[in-house]
């Protein structure tokens, strides 16, 4: 059985596995033996009385659980299975392989205790603390973006078929000048009082919006401050990324199982002589977007990335197979800053006090850098905990406090 770091699983000789396929009303456990044979099934009602009456099947708490749906329908049997001293392990639905022999709640246990005793299984993502908390947020977030989008392209489709009159004066308008005119009109029929509702409705939604990303961006620094610190990571990028993960991204063992979650890993496509590999097109999908517009962000205006993605085409690469080794290296960046120690020092390096005696400003040093003065100024109070950039940040000092004692 494989061993890896946090959260992974641990070699040891157990008499029997457990297995947990989850629903809605029910879960069903099957219990195996250390050779594979079934020893039975149950059905069991959600709810603290039937995980109980579940925990008290399987008897010993050396027995390892796998529960299927950790974050949907198995969030409230895990947690009480290790409330009462189990090591419960996350396992992935049936393979196709699987299914063939049939499909059924106790098939479905019984295969996830296969898949444990094999070694696929895997800690079960927390939700609680920040990780969890920025999960919700985010959440309300997007629904709050969803409808303001839905809004804009309703009123666009009213704008269409509107009176001539009113079609003109609001064409041309970017969205939110045209929605700022319109809630502050004063409409003399039906399309006009309609246009007005739904601009103020897509006002609210945008405030509403912002300000959850103000609090977003709040416990993103808090909880991890080396992600956010990171070159092109904004707040809603880091939370997509922290959603994904959880608060514990340990538990995935390596950062070659993380690259997995963010579909940014290649996929050996070889046969024969043939010898490629392919686009990965699972994993996490929020996580993917996140890793890309990171890379995006880079490819426009981090200065080693422009030079990485023009020896990768010099090589012989499409700009798109380019941008795809970018963004697997972006994703064993991302699981080392959020696995590495979240503490930033109170005057990191004294880089704002060696910036003084230079008599230099942020602007200028962030143009050295290649980064913003707001980044600069954030590093300088320990708001974000970005260690490449601190060091890069340390040696222009002294390059500089060097040439002024020179005297050129």
């Amino acid at each position: 059985m494989p061993v890896g770091k946090e959260g992974a699983m641990e070699e040891v000789a157990v008499a029997a596995w457990a297995g947990v396929d989850t629903h809605r009303d029910t879960n069903t456990l099957a219990l195996i033996d250390a050779l594979g044979r079934v020893i039975g099934t149950w059905e069991f009602r959600t709810g603290r009385e039937g995980y109980d009456e579940l925990a008290s099947k399987i008897g010993d708490a050396s027995v390892p659980v796998g529960v299927e749906g950790t974050g949907s329908y198995g969030a409230g049997v895990a947690e009480r299975l290790r409330e009462l001293g189990y090591k419960v392990y996350e396992v992935i639905r049936p393979r196709r392989q699987q299914r063939r022999r049939g499909k059924s709640d106790p098939i479905d246990a019984v295969a996830a205790a296969r898949n444990l005793a094999a070694g696929e299984g895997l800690a079960p993502k927390m939700r609680e603390g920040a990780g969890g908390d920025i999960r919700w947020l985010m959440l309300a977030r997007e629904h709050a973006v969803r409808h303001s989008t839905a809004t804009v392209n309703a009123v666009k489709a009213m704008l269409v078929t509107a009176p001539d009159r009113v079609r003109r004066k609001y064409s041309g308008m970017p969205v939110p000048t045209l929605m700022a005119a319109l809630a502050a009109s004063r409409p003399s029929d039906a399309c006009q009082k309609a246009l007005r509702r739904l601009a103020r409705r897509w006002i609210g939604a945008k405030k509403e919006a912002d300000e959850l990303e103000l609090e977003i961006r709040d416990l993103v620094e808090k909880s991890f401050p080396a992600l956010y610190g990171a070159f092109g990571v904004g707040a809603i990028t880091a939370a997509r990324l922290i959603v994904a993960a959880g608060t514990n991204p340990g538990r995935m063992g390596s950062e070659a199982a993380f690259s997995m979650l963010c579909g940014t890993s290649p996929i050996p496509a070889s046969s024969g002589r043939t010898d490629r590999h392919r686009l990965n097109r699972g994993g996490n999908r929020q996580a993917n977007r996140a890793i890309h517009e990171i890379a995006l962000v880079r490819m426009g205006k981090d200065p080693r990335t422009k030079a990485y993605i023009a020896k990768k085409m010099a090589e012989g690469k499409t700009k798109r197979e380019a941008l795809r080794c970018v963004c697997r290296y972006i994703a064993r960046e991302v699981y080392r800053l959020m696995t590495m120690p979240q503490t930033p020092p109170p005057n990191p390096l004294g880089l704002a006090s060696g910036r003084k005696r230079l008599g230099m400003s942020q602007q200028t040093i962030a143009n050295e850098l290649g980064t913003s003065p707001e980044q600069i100024s954030r590093i300088e109070r320990g708001k974000v905990f970005c260690l490449q950039t601190m060091l890069e940040y340390e040696t222009l000092l002294r390059k500089l406090a060097a040439k002024g004692e020179n005297g050129y």
